[in-house]
């Protein structure tokens, strides 16, 4: 239930998708299925965070992280650490999302997963231009970029150097930023995407 559950989230169908999850918590409970049980609540914690329900995803994915870790599925750990990275910020824990992003970015260093690596960096780049830390941003969107041209991500690439050229910008680097900001649009023209506002 918890894969069917997140098929109907990324179709914005949450009252169903929740549903399914809840109906999968219980399952997993009543078996002792506690991989699966993780996999529900997270998916219950990412329903919330779509639905702007912050402390509830917050509450939900540090639940699955407790329950990952007891099972040992590092990979696991990895994801909810991410998740609560995201959810942190929207709470205005700014020092909690960096916490918990390096730590899930010294595993996916670990493991050598390139794109969640990359993803990772641009997401504490993103924290990092929230508190005003242009030079930090500026550092982690850079250090992203690269990874994403190492693996040939152009969707990301595109993300990154939206996120690189405010920073740049805001540290009085107009003319880079302007070519940052450029190359983003031209490739979000290229991938179909909608243009930056």
């Amino acid at each position: 239930l918890a894969h069917w559950g997140d098929v109907l989230s990324r179709q914005g169908e949450y009252a169903e998708a929740r549903e399914r999850h809840t109906a999968g918590q219980a399952q997993a409970e009543a078996a002792g299925a506690r991989e699966e049980l993780a996999g529900n609540l997270k998916g219950l914690g990412n329903v919330a965070y779509l639905q702007g329900k912050y402390a509830q995803a917050r509450a939900y994915q540090e639940a699955a992280l407790g329950i990952e870790r007891e099972i040992g599925d590092r990979r696991g750990e990895r994801q909810c650490l991410g998740n609560l990275g995201l959810v942190a910020p929207d709470q205005g824990d700014y020092a909690g999302a960096l916490a918990y992003y390096r730590l899930a970015l010294a595993g996916f260093r670990q493991v050598g997963a390139r794109l969640a690596e990359s993803t990772t960096l641009s997401n504490i780049g993103l924290v990092a231009l929230a508190q005003g830390d242009d030079a930090g941003a500026e550092n982690s969107y850079r250090r992203a970029l690269s990874i994403a041209d190492e693996i040939g991500n152009r969707w990301l690439k595109g993300y990154i150097l939206t996120g690189l050229g405010e920073a740049l910008d805001r540290l009085g680097k107009l003319a880079e930023a302007a070519a940052s900001l450029q190359q983003a649009c031209e490739l979000r023209q290229e991938l179909g995407q909608l243009p930056l506002e």
